[in-house]
């Protein structure tokens, strides 16, 4: 009887013990997976299984892959959308759900109707279908803001370094513009050597390069924040071009010699990109960006909200769009095909297109939400005001309000300079800002400071009148 019991006991200890360890292999089991689940996220890899269709679409317009009249790509934020039916209808195809504000897009490229290529959250990722799906390629570990692939394999990006020591020494810049390559597809990737010539910016002067093309494996082109660059060897070395220090945000060729770089200043060159020549650009809405595109040497098109024509290079521009009377014009690009399409953003934030197949003599429109609304985004495109520098402004200044270093912005060890675009009333308030640089855990602070300062009035003609300016915040 004992040994019955005995046995009987023994077994209730092996069927408990058997039982905690298939609960302890569970949870174990469960970790893994939740944790394969969350790296896969991080990496950038996990995309919409399922595609989602939205009205709303893109909320804006950095990057833009025209593949032909019906098939685009845009990539905003943390999300990569396409349409198919010439944005009438959006579908969300690729997405990182995160609240990191270090989460971005740094750059977009197709080298066909099917293959395209992908920088987001520093991953690098590929699609094969149009867009339709996208897989991991490789992790990148530079700052990007931009790419161009020429084929499957040979591609480039351009972007900028963190410089070490900026902090201490106001003569380090807090970075510095960097362009990489890589020759199998993304797998691997070099930084290039680009040397500007010494004092180019002066001391602390920081830049990035914006955007990248190339016309073949040894001819390219890299413009940024004051210079353009130039290359007949792939890369291996850049040269500086002569040209204004302005402000440049995208490049483009028509052939090896005609090209132009845009946004918001519009230059142009006829020698390859050594010389580069700045032109009166079409009367740009306030501080709205500059897309232009040329279908010969001589005649191109601009969008700027309103839309512009050029018959003679860019010399001189007419307005043929308003925006007032016809779908905001926000950018132009042609695609694979040769199709020449505009997108906007209406009052709702939802896409208004316009196409043309015959060079811009006709066009259809699709999704503009009222034919007789007037075009307002932003107050400062809808209100006139009196642009003041930055130095007049300050003169101007009553009471001055100094912006609180965000906790996590310190941790982060983020700082640098932070551009506000303030808009001042007849009364001398600040009735709207917004930020046109710096770094992102520092702008909500900017913006915040510059709300509350307050100016004295601005009489011109002898009448009270709005004024819009810049505020720089330095958070060191």
């Amino acid at each position: 009887m004992q040994n019955t019991v005995s046995l009987i006991s023994k077994l209730r200890r092996g069927l408990i013990l058997a039982l905690l360890l298939t609960i302890i292999i569970a949870i174990i089991n469960y970790g893994i997976h939740h944790k394969g689940r969350r790296e896969e996220a991080a990496s950038g890899v996990a995309a919409q299984t399922t595609e989602s269709f939205s009205k709303q679409g893109p909320t804006n317009l950095r990057y833009v892959q025209f593949l032909d009249r019906s098939h685009w790509i845009v990539a905003d934020s943390n999300r990569v959308w396409r349409t198919e039916d010439g944005g009438q209808k959006w579908i969300l195809s690729h997405e990182i759900e995160t609240r990191d504000d270090h989460v971005r897009i740094g750059g977009l490229s197709f080298i066909n109707d099917a293959t395209g290529f992908l920088i987001l959250d520093k991953f690098l990722l590929r699609t094969n279908d149009g867009g339709r799906h996208w897989s991991n390629v490789a992790s990148v570990n530079f700052e990007a803001l931009n790419c161009y692939f020429l084929d499957a394999l040979h591609g480039w990006a351009g972007g900028y370094v963190w410089q070490e020591g900026f902090v201490n020494n106001p003569k380090i810049p807090m970075y510095v513009g960097g362009i990489w390559a890589t020759k199998d597809g993304g797998q691997t990737w070099w930084k290039q050597r680009v040397q500007l010539p010494q004092e180019y910016f002066g001391d602390g002067g920081r830049w990035g390069l914006n955007d990248i093309f190339f016309s073949n494996q040894n001819v390219g082109w890299a413009v940024g924040d004051g210079v353009i660059l130039w290359t007949v060897d792939g890369g291996e070395n850049w040269r500086v071009a002569e040209s204004n220090k302005a402000e440049y945000k995208q490049v483009r060729f028509f052939d090896e010699q005609f090209g132009w770089a845009t946004w918001p200043a519009l230059s142009i060159t006829t020698d390859r990109g050594k010389h580069w020549k700045l032109l009166d650009e079409p009367t740009q809405y306030g501080t709205w960006p500059l897309i232009v595109v040329f279908l010969s040497r001589q005649h191109g098109f601009a969008a700027s909200l309103d839309l512009f024509e050029t018959k003679d290079g860019g010399q001189n521009w007419k307005k043929i769009r308003d925006k007032d009377e016809a779908p905001p014009c926000e950018y132009i690009g042609r695609a694979l095909d040769g199709t020449l399409i505009i997108l906007g953003l209406n009052l709702d934030q939802t896409v208004v297109s316009q196409v043309s197949t015959d060079g811009g003599v006709t066009w259809q429109v699709n999704n503009w939400s009222d034919g007789k609304q007037k075009i307002e985004p932003d107050l400062w495109l809808s209100m006139p005001a009196l642009r003041k520098s930055e130095a007049e402004l300050l003169a101007l200044a009553e009471h001055q309000t100094t912006p609180e270093y965000p906790v996590i912005a310190r941790a982060a060890r983020a700082g640098g300079d932070v551009v506000v675009e303030i808009l001042i009333d007849e009364q001398g308030n600040v009735t709207a800002a917004r930020v046109l640089s710096g770094h992102p855990l520092l702008r909500d602070a900017a913006i915040k400071a510059a709300q509350e300062w307050k100016f004295g009035k601005t009489v011109n003609e002898g009448r009270a009148t709005k004024v819009i300016g810049t505020l720089t915040f330095k958070f060191n």
